[in-house]
């Protein structure tokens, strides 16, 4: 009685430590982890006396506290790190991460002693208690095993009906348990423990948190704000005395699909929902941009950490000049605040990463042998053009010796048989990765390049091993001068991106030296926001305090041709809006309902995504981990519209998923033989 008891009341300590140090004082819905765990250390206590040697016993007690101390341990290491919790399905990538940045990993060990130490105190405790004699480790009495035995299902049947007390819609416990997967606020409502479990169950089992596929028929009329009738061109109407303009073709930019051909003939339940889905979608439509860009080049760069907030006049003058000419998004949104090969899955693909519990690898490591026919290599290969993808670090890491000859690049990566060298060890810079790699397309006739860089890369300290800091240290610092409320981490945090600045202004000098600078589209935003900075020191750059529910997640999208005139837009967007944006502007062949993001030039309904499924459409900003919205209009919302909003966005994720596990493209778009 006395272990059962103690155990229960160890677990209840370390999820409200957890909860306390990461989600602040516990709201009423605390009670589910509380719940939750009771079970746990019913079945703890049960299995640490069925044997009959108290020895055994004893080993397996120390054995169930040290990994339960293990996990939230772990957990704390690596939120100190990367600003966000683990997912065991990414343990793989996690692992990778943690551990080629070994130096990073052990300055956060040493910063969350005092944390790792409150999760050992049940561990201290049980070998007082046990040097007392309090707690022994005999073989409980059959009697007695066989009504904790009962006592913990009961306690977990309990638990399970509990959930109805606060409903059972969006965001609610209930679905949290059993639809909706967002990590972190799983974490905040379930508990870590809870959580955990429910991962490794889904991981062994498939079992999946994903809604079921619903067709898009009643949120049709939201998507597109201006339809035209049957998708013939719009007629100027231009009047006698008036010059004839050709029309602009606004037809649905989609392909010829026959959906009703392939929703006949299939079998499979997943496959045959994503045909209705995408059946039911009426596209995006073409519009004045549409191939505005055709047959120029293009230079796609995903910039580590990049933030509008390390773009100044007078520190990056290169970027602010790119960013106050091209296309200028003012509401543009990174999807996702840590993990890099999330957010460059969603900027090559347009596509959502699998973020349920049922994922065992990151989803792009996971698509390396799909066919991804829309990614920007296969499409302009197909035109003529040289493809070619760079990144300044190891070439096999996070597998993009793969994935990206999978979406069409010829890819070269640092060491190995990536062909780069560099001068420096951490991190890499980007200058020579430029130096090294722009002479081999700048000849070409028609060229598209990839980068992913690395020079903005944590930790944002002086002389603690970031290369790039302490190059740029000096540069900064005189800077700072003139910004005093610019600290020094956050001034860290410049120099490292201060490499990426010095790497665009030599691309951009070599392209007007080639005279190709007119002919070529640079493409640039970030992987995530720069976790690497607390929220306080992103706040110093930004000059006001920034909210961690949707302002660290603005950021920057650059889309600059030095010839053309500027051009604002204000919607909201995101990641994955721009592999369909571009593909309107370059004229190609694409369905853009087969993305899940949306052509921003379009008339179709602004909404800008977050990977927590939180999202910020022209009428409303939404937040789900509290489930509070904010209606951004003086008119109020339109009956339903929030709730088909929720479903929008939940069926966005559930799509993705799908698509990513059954290789959907395969099955309606031919794979051509040279692929």
């Amino acid at each position: 009685m006395r272990r059962s008891l103690l155990f229960v009341l160890f677990l209840w300590y370390q999820e409200f430590v957890f909860h306390l140090m990461y989600f602040g004082w516990p709201s009423l819905h605390f009670i589910y982890p509380l719940l939750f765990t009771v079970p746990i250390g019913g079945v703890t206590a049960l299995m640490t006396g069925l044997f009959p040697k108290p020895a055994v016993n004893r080993t397996l007690t120390w054995i169930f506290l040290a990994v339960q101390a293990l996990l939230f341990s772990v957990q704390t290491v690596y939120y100190s790190v990367f600003k966000s919790f683990l997912s065991w399905g990414m343990a793989g990538t996690g692992g990778d991460a943690m551990t080629n940045f070994i130096r990073d990993v052990l300055r956060a060990l040493l910063e969350s002693s005092w944390r790792l130490l409150l999760f050992a105190v049940p561990l201290i405790l049980t070998g007082v208690l046990m040097k007392q004699k309090i707690i022994t480790c005999k073989k409980a009495y059959w009697p007695w095993s066989a009504t904790l035995a009962v006592a913990s299902l009961a306690a977990h049947v309990f638990a399970l009906i509990s959930l109805f007390f606060c409903g059972t819609g969006n965001y609610t416990p209930y679905d949290r348990y059993y639809k909706t997967w967002v990590l972190d606020s799983n974490i905040s409502e379930l508990g870590l423990l809870t959580t955990t479990r429910l991962e490794w169950q889904g991981m062994l089992f498939g079992h999946t948190t994903q809604n079921e596929i619903s067709t898009p028929s009643d949120i049709n009329q939201w998507i597109n704000s201006t339809p035209t009738s049957s998708g013939d061109p719009v007629s100027q109407g231009p009047t006698s005395s008036e010059p004839v303009v050709d029309p602009i073709d606004t037809s649905p930019n989609i392909m010829d699909i026959d959906f009703t051909a392939l929703i006949a003939g299939e079998t499979d339940k997943t496959i045959k929902q994503l045909h209705q889905y995408f059946a039911a979608l009426p596209g995006t439509r073409k519009n004045e941009y549409t191939g505005m860009f055709k047959d120029y080049n293009l230079i796609m760069i995903c910039a580590e950490s990049l933030s509008p907030y390390a773009i100044f006049p007078d520190l990056t003058p290169t970027l602010y000049r790119m960013t106050q000419e091209g296309f200028i998004f003012n509401n543009f949104y990174t999807m996702y605040p840590a993990v890099t090969t999330n957010g460059e899955y969603s900027f090559c693909t347009g596509l959502i990463p699998d973020m349920s519990r049922a994922k065992t690898d990151g989803s792009f490591s996971a698509s390396q042998n799909n066919w991804l026919p829309f990614c920007m290599g296969h499409q302009f290969n197909a035109l003529g053009y040289t493809s070619r993808a760079y990144h300044d670090y190891i070439y096999t890491y996070y597998n993009r010796n793969k994935t990206h000859p999978n979406m069409g690049y010829i890819f070269r990566g640092s060491g190995g048989k990536g062909g780069m060298r560099f001068t420096n060890n951490w991190p890499l810079s980007d200058i020579e990765m430029m130096e090294q790699t722009i002479p081999e397309y700048i000849g070409d006739e028609k060229f598209h390049t990839y980068y992913m860089t690395v020079s903005g890369h944590l930790a944002y300290r002086f002389n603690a091993g970031n290369e790039m800091a302490d190059k740029n240290q000096a540069a900064v610092e005189a800077w700072a001068e003139n910004h005093p409320g610019v600290k020094k981490n956050a001034q860290a945090y410049l120099a490292c991106n201060l490499e990426f600045e010095n790497s665009m202004t030599l691309l951009l000098e070599q392209l007007e030296a080639a005279g190709v600078a007119d002919r070529t589209v640079i493409a640039i935003t970030t992987d995530h926001y720069p976790y690497g900075l607390h929220l306080y020191e992103y706040s110093q750059l930004a000059g006001f305090t920034v909210d961690e529910a949707f302002g660290k997640y603005k950021n920057t999208f650059i889309l600059w041709n030095p010839a053309m005139e500027p051009v604002t837009i204000d919607d909201p967007c995101c990641t994955v809006d721009i592999l369909p944006t571009l593909s309107n502007l370059f004229g190609l062949t694409y369905d853009s309902r087969l993305m899940m993001g949306r052509d921003v030039l379009s008339d179709s309904m602004p909404i800008a995504i977050l990977s927590n499924q939180s999202f910020i459409t022209d009428r409303v900003m939404f937040d789900s981990s509290t489930g509070k919205a904010t209606v951004l209009t003086e008119e109020p919302l339109p009956d339903g519209y929030l709730d088909a909003m929720i479903e929008y966005v939940k069926t966005k994720f559930t799509v993705s998923t799908a698509m990513l596990n059954t290789d959907y493209y395969s099955y309606v778009i031919p794979r051509p033989a040279a692929e």
